[in-house]
């Protein structure tokens, strides 16, 4: 009896010592979780930048191709600021390094934006222009002021090169600019500066063709866009001529959705718009 309780206790301590030499192949439950871990980016920017899409080869060909890219793209952004970037602000001017750049949009109101021109002429020859220069500038209605966002083209790229903000009283062509200003965001200040009888092209909703006629200034809302109140982007080329009687704006979105023309004239010493033309 004792011989078989013996050996029954060998028989034992055989199995335990087996069971604890095995290994398993699966990892534990923390180390399989620590394995399926993805790399997370540690800042929303840092997201933005990892999704965002390389700008196309063709984007320097066209000012406004490589601007949409600009206002969307925060690394090609980054890589289109000339830095150190000369900053000028209340006749202050420094430079900003790269480390200070924060991530613009420049439009305010990315669903519409202006052309600004002196004449017909100037609006009909911006396709054929060469342009190596390029402002576009904010109006504020609430502060009363403008910021320039000065581009220059070199070696075939498109770069940010100056900064530059003022009050609308000390830029050149104040006049109109202060009128625009109180334009687009007095709604009362803009009913008395319409022309009395204006101009009117607008397209025909059933055959797409344009209709022309003549429109009594308590229409001008029935027709007119609807104008930013606090900010508006304008984008220059080429400079104004000075002290010209008549402006040109071309009021458009980056997708091309809408496009609308505002023709101002001064008579008798006031800026009025004399006619519309919606596309």
């Amino acid at each position: 009896m004792s011989r078989l309780l013996f050996f029954l206790i060998l028989a034992l301590m055989a199995i335990l010592v087996g069971c604890r030499g095995q290994k398993s192949d699966a990892p534990s439950p923390a180390a399989a979780d620590t394995l399926s871990l993805p790399a997370v980016p540690d800042t929303v920017a840092d997201t933005a930048t990892v999704n965002e899409p390389a700008p196309p080869p063709a984007a320097d060909g066209v000012f406004d191709d490589f601007v949409f890219n600009f206002i969307r793209n925060r690394k090609f952004q980054r890589q289109r600021v000339r830095f150190p970037l000369p900053v000028t602000s209340g006749g202050e001017r420094r430079m900003m390094q790269a480390s200070e750049w924060r991530h613009d949009r420049v439009f305010p109101h990315e669903d519409i934006y202006g052309l600004l021109f002196d004449s017909p002429r100037a609006m009909k020859k911006k396709a054929y222009i060469k342009k190596d220069s390029v402002v576009i500038s904010v109006l504020n209605a609430q502060d009363v002021n403008v910021k320039h966002y000065i581009f220059n083209k070199s070696n075939g790229a498109w770069m940010l090169t100056a900064l530059d903000t003022k009050s609308v009283r000390e830029e050149e062509g104040a006049d109109f600019m202060s009128f625009l200003t109180k334009f687009s965001s007095d709604a009362s200040f803009r009913r008395s500066h319409v022309a009395s009888s204006f101009d009117l092209i607008v397209c025909d909703p059933d055959t797409y063709e344009s209709m022309q006629g003549i429109a009594n200034a308590s229409q001008w809302d029935d027709y007119a866009p609807e104008l930013p109140t606090d900010k508006l982007a304008l984008i220059t080329y080429g400079g104004l001529a000075r002290g010209g009687n008549e402006r040109i704006l071309q009021l458009t979105s980056l997708d091309g959705a809408m496009s609308s023309l505002i023709t101002f004239r001064k008579q008798g010493g006031r800026w009025v718009a004399v006619k519309l033309e919606n596309n």
